[in-house]
């Protein structure tokens, strides 16, 4: 009985997240794009998540993927380059790559990464739930270690997609 339940919210579980992935198709390229949800839901319906997932399909059927993080701060700081992601169980993945910088709507400043990663280097997010990550100096991390896993099982998805 227990196991029958257990299964019960796996399938429950696993069919609300496979839902989180979204397809588009641009006519004018002929790529077909999957993209991690950029907002939350419920009561963050309007709030962004600190990291956003991207597999692109050309035309001519070649696959790349993207990620992009995003942290805030309250001074601004120009010209700043490293992403540095930290998993759960310790393990780090760092990217040299350059971060950019804007002013949002509340005044403070935003911080986004964005790398062009491998398929292999994406695996590690399917495998593994990220516990925060570094732009530069900035600092960020999901809300909640449940929306770690379900970013965690979204990527698995994301890289299934066809």
């Amino acid at each position: 009985m227990k196991l029958l339940l257990l299964n019960l919210i796996l399938l429950v579980a696993f069919t609300s997240f496979s839902q989180n992935v979204k397809k588009s198709y641009d006519k004018f390229s002929g790529q077909t794009t999957f993209t991690t949800p950029i907002f939350g839901k419920g009561l963050a319906a309007t709030t962004p998540v600190p990291i956003v997932a991207r597999k692109y399909i050309s035309q001519d059927s070649t696959v790349s993927y993207s990620i992009n993080f995003t942290a805030m701060g309250y001074t601004p700081t120009v010209n700043g380059t490293g992403i540095t992601v930290l998993f759960t169980d310790g393990t780090k993945l760092e990217f040299p790559e350059k971060i950019s910088v804007s002013v949002n709507s509340g005044g403070n400043y935003e911080y986004n990464g964005f790398i062009m990663i491998k398929e292999s280097e994406l695996n590690v997010f399917s495998e593994k739930s990220v516990e925060g990550f570094k732009l530069y100096i900035y600092e960020g991390a999901f809300l909640f270690k449940s929306h770690a896993e379900k970013f965690r099982l979204n990527v698995s998805e994301l890289i299934k997609s066809k």
